[in-house]
């Protein structure tokens, strides 16, 4: 009896743990580190459609790309927002002028970017806020997609234009898909773009980041009075 006993309850015990380790989650990969766009797939700082064919404008919003080139073209090039020490919006932060840091933790990622100090959390959850106000970063939340992160924004302001002079209103939603590539060594950002209000239909864009060397600290940047890179002109675009 003690031996039956002795099994019955070593078997128990064995189909129990066989159980717990069933049921526990994979591990998800860990996205901390330092990051800096490469170039070579930074065709219009991850706004262009990844298919070839040309962004989907509205006429309003193809007549402000049209006048922009034709100003640009003239000499007169309307200013990004990042010249004005106005916030750029993630897609246009991430250009690749300057590194941004991803601080992943169990509850959000939190990005930080170089230029100008910008933070931007995303914390993990499953529903957006309500009664949304709008603001630069809108109200991004984000969950597993097995190995890769999705974050789904919606409730922004209308003052951040994509790269160049792509604008789009209060109606945008993106969803951004993060993956580690090679090893890790690089980093995957495949973004869906939606607005009805400015563009015909939805697309997808996608821009990767280089892995920086380990300890590399992001540097103390601020925006300043007196930008000498702004047109002599002062001419700003469409507000």
């Amino acid at each position: 009896m003690r031996l039956l006993w002795s099994w019955a309850s070593g078997a128990l015990a064995a189909l129990t743990l066989a159980g717990l380790a069933q049921a526990a989650p994979a591990a998800h990969p860990n996205f901390d580190g330092v990051w800096l766009v490469d170039r070579r797939y930074n065709v219009q700082a991850g706004t262009a459609p990844m298919d070839g064919s040309p962004v989907p404008f509205l006429e309003w919003t193809k007549a402000l790309k049209e006048a922009s080139v034709k100003s640009e073209a003239a000499g007169l090039p309307w200013s990004a927002n990042n010249q004005r020490c106005l916030v750029a919006g993630t897609l246009r932060a991430f250009k690749g002028n300057f590194p941004w840091e991803m601080v992943h933790t169990d509850k959000a990622l939190i990005l930080l970017f170089e230029e100008d100090g910008r933070v931007n959390p995303i914390p993990f959850r499953d529903h957006h806020k309500k009664h949304l106000k709008p603001t630069w970063y809108g109200d991004p939340i984000a969950r597993w997609d097995g190995d890769t992160v999705v974050v789904d924004t919606i409730g922004f302001n209308e003052k951040t234009p994509f790269v160049s002079s792509t604008w789009h209103t209060s109606a945008l939603h993106t969803v951004m898909r993060y993956r580690l590539i090679n090893d890790g060594k690089n980093l995957e950002v495949r973004t869906t773009i939606e607005d009805p209000g400015a563009y015909s239909k939805p697309w997808e864009t996608m821009v990767v980041f280089n892995r920086m060397p380990p300890g590399y600290k992001l540097r103390d940047y601020r925006c300043i009075e007196n930008n000498q890179d702004l047109p002599p002109t002062g001419l700003f675009g469409p507000e």
